[in-house]
């Protein structure tokens, strides 16, 4: 501080003969995190006891705004960025990890989709209605399987997940609901963000038929034709 109140008062010379200058720090901000987006009141907060987890922060600024089930809370720290659902953080303790001085906590609004394609014959768009959706749910969301051009044994759920080396790749879950089992395991299986729910047919054996359908969603065409290798040999 004694550099600066030197630098103010050489700049106060010719104005005045002996200028008297004291500078006060009245909050310091090397202890201090940026949020914004969603919250009551975004900017810089201090972190009193430097304690303080990620939850502590949002209510220091306020508490977020909108449903918890649409929230993403993004923590910038160092360079590295991590997305973590308001949801699990609020029902996962763990994830609540302290905030350290500098960080950038952002607060988006990020609804959650899934699209249905197929034998229901349209393509329809359904938002999640909890934070938890489970495949038995979006069956019954999308209207279930058409009893006229739906085959109950060809229900494909389409999904990028990242593998080892955090790239992403597509897999395709394959479910019979002709057998009981598969009732069970749909109620366990969660929907995940951007999940493509498939409802087969007869036309679902021809790749041509099912690239047609997805190919705006599974990109670039080489993925497409692999994801439809995968689901023609779970057929067999």
């Amino acid at each position: 501080m004694s550099e600066v109140e030197a630098m103010i008062r050489a700049s106060l010379r010719g104005i005045s003969q002996n200028p008297q200058v004291m500078v006060n720090v009245q909050q310091p901000i090397t202890n201090t995190v940026i949020v914004s987006g969603e919250v009551a009141r975004p900017g810089r907060l201090l972190l009193q006891t430097n304690r303080e987890t990620l939850s502590d922060v949002i209510a220091l600024a306020g508490g977020y705004r909108g449903n918890t089930k649409d929230l993403v809370l993004r923590v910038i720290r160092r360079g590295d960025s991590t997305d973590i659902a308001i949801n699990d953080l609020i029902e996962t303790p763990s994830l609540d990890v302290r905030a350290y001085p500098g960080d950038r906590l952002m607060l988006i609004n990020n609804p959650r989709t899934y699209s249905v394609l197929g034998a229901p014959g349209s393509v329809q768009q359904f938002p999640f209605a909890r934070s938890r959706v489970s495949l038995t749910e979006a069956l019954a969301t999308a209207g279930g399987t058409n009893p006229t051009l739906g085959d109950p044994a060809a229900i494909f759920v389409f999904r990028y997940v990242q593998n080892e080396q955090r790239n992403e790749v597509p897999v395709v879950y394959h479910f019979n609901m002709m057998k009981t089992g598969s009732y069970f395991l749909a109620q366990r299986f969660a929907m995940k963000d951007k999940d493509v729910l498939y409802f087969g047919n007869a036309a679902a054996n021809q790749p041509s038929k099912v690239v047609q359908l997805i190919s705006q969603l599974f990109s670039p065409i080489l993925t497409v034709t692999s994801a439809v290798q995968t689901v023609q040999n779970s057929n067999r």
